[in-house]
């Protein structure tokens, strides 16, 4: 019996021995402690009644202790979980639930889980966000390889910052960022998020998440594929970023809440240099280009333009607006096209390109009897233009006066046609004062609101619109016809004025 309790004596000395080795190879032991655990959930921000839990972990991220479970408190994403006792400091949030869709600027139709980690002895005011989810697997990864969790916290941090070029946020760490606190790391926070659910729903963008997940949790970056698809999302995004901006502004003040955004362009890397927010003039800077004015003769050339510029500059804007406006009535090019028989574009035709801050036009010969004007204009990624080359070409006189080609004959025939109607009205009329006798007869058909007069005014009319339309177009052509068109105008003026007098004036 004694030795029994001998060996049993050993042997709990010995598994506590073991375990006091353990925790002093840790250099870390836990007490019990009471936290109260509060925060956002915010992709945009999740609805109320989403649901969110817990999780105490040691600090090999291992679970330990209770689990505990909370609801999103109003639609701002607000939770609490009260005073609760944990065994460790570490701790596992799990966020699931329907959120507002910042880009489609309406609630989302599906769920999304987002996870974050946390050392609530530093903080207990935690935000789950889409950056806390990203670097969920990184910390865990570098923890497993000996790091502690704050070292691994530290550099996971760091890698995700620069893997989107916003390394100058990195101090911040992403639990504690929020979309409404109107800083540059909330407009960041915003500018991610927008950036991964951009065409996407959200059955796609768990799926992404999780592969943006496995990427950056094994090596502290994303593949060479998935930055080429990042950029080409960017690009789907560009236009459309002061939408999202407006999309967040107002969900907020329909819940009773006012916040600030910034411009949100700033917080994207759009030359792929590396670090955002680095593409635009700063005040005092200037683009300077070696020449702003080419005088190019009618056989064209080429031509090289230095350009002197602190920020990276483009022939086209990375970032465009969507266009809402509604298309003309009447296309411009249905006055442009074919106006003259087999006779080529006679506007200025160019080529351009830039390339290592050297502009190169290569301007072709100019089919016009008068001179043309163009122009070039050279943007920063944010499409302000910074610069701009005008190009006059000469015309030639000599060039053969052209044959009006299909379109150029149709309108003459159309606004031809409503004068020929015009005119043979205007006889008719004429006819009543000369020819009839009877002086009733004339006021029986010729009154201020006969049908004849306004059919004479509406035809004159049609006629003049077309023709004045037509003159504006072939100017900007050949500008050849232009006579031709003046005594258009001045013939039906000359009636209207004699029909209608003072009327016209």
């Amino acid at each position: 019996m004694k030795l029994r309790l001998y060996i049993g004596g050993l042997v709990a000395f010995s598994v506590l021995f073991s375990s006091c080795g353990k925790d002093s190879e840790k250099g870390e032991s836990f007490e019990p402690h009471t936290y109260n655990v509060s925060g956002k959930v915010e992709k945009g921000p999740f609805v109320s009644g989403s649901t969110i839990t817990i999780q105490p972990m040691d600090s090999k991220l291992q679970v330990r202790g209770d689990f505990y479970s909370s609801t999103i408190q109003d639609d701002m994403g607000n939770f609490s979980f009260g005073s609760k006792l944990f065994e460790a400091p570490y701790a596992e949030l799990t966020a699931n639930g329907y959120f507002f869709n910042e880009v489609e600027g309406e609630l989302s139709s599906g769920t999304l889980s987002l996870r974050a980690l946390v050392d609530l002895s530093d903080k207990t005011t935690v935000n789950v966000n889409v950056l806390t989810h990203l670097k969920y697997q990184r910390v865990q990864k570098l923890v497993e390889g000996g790091m502690s969790f704050k070292e691994a916290n530290t550099q996971a941090q760091k890698e995700l910052f620069t893997a989107f070029g916003l390394q100058k946020y990195e101090d911040k760490d992403a639990s504690s960022l929020s979309i409404i606190g109107g800083t540059d790391e909330s407009a960041a926070l915003i500018a991610i998020s927008s950036l991964l659910i951009v065409d996407r729903s959200e059955a796609a963008l768990t799926e992404y998440l999780a592969k943006l997940c496995k990427e950056f949790g094994d090596n502290g970056a994303f593949t060479e594929s998935t930055r080429q698809q990042m950029e080409e999302d960017r690009n789907a995004l560009a236009g459309q970023l002061s939408a999202v901006r407006n999309h967040v502004i107002d969900r907020y003040e329909e819940i009773g809440l006012p916040i600030e955004v910034k411009e949100l362009a700033y917080f994207f890397d759009w030359d792929n240099d590396g670090v955002a927010g680095n593409e635009t003039l700063q005040e005092g800077q200037t683009v300077t280009l070696e020449t702003t004015e080419l005088q190019v003769p009618n056989q064209g050339g080429n031509y090289t333009i230095k350009i002197t510029s602190p920020v990276p500059v483009y022939l086209e804007p990375l970032i465009s607006e969507d266009d809402e406006s509604y298309p003309p009535l009447i296309s411009d090019d249905y006055f442009s096209t074919n106006i003259y028989e087999g006779l080529a574009d006679a506007s200025v035709s160019l080529e351009k390109s830039l390339e290592n801050n050297v502009l190169t036009i290569n301007v072709s010969p100019l089919n016009s009897r008068t001179s043309k004007e163009a122009s070039v204009k050279v943007y920063d990624c944010m499409g302000n233009e910074v610069g701009e080359v005008k190009i006059v070409q000469e015309g030639n006189p000599d060039m053969p006066l052209p044959k009006l080609g299909e379109t150029g004959k149709t309108v003459v025939a159309g606004f031809a046609l409503e004068l020929a109607k015009a005119f043979s009205q205007w006889s008719l009329m004429e006819q009543y004062y000369h020819y009839n006798k009877e002086a009733n007869l004339v006021s029986q058909y010729i009154s201020p609101d006969a049908t004849i007069i306004s059919d004479i005014w509406n035809s004159f009319y049609r006629a003049n619109r077309m023709n004045l339309m037509f003159k504006e177009a072939e100017a900007k052509q050949l500008g050849v016809y232009q006579s031709y068109f003046d005594v258009w105008n001045a013939l039906y003026y000359y009636y209207m004025v004699v029909a209608w007098g003072m009327y016209l004036m």
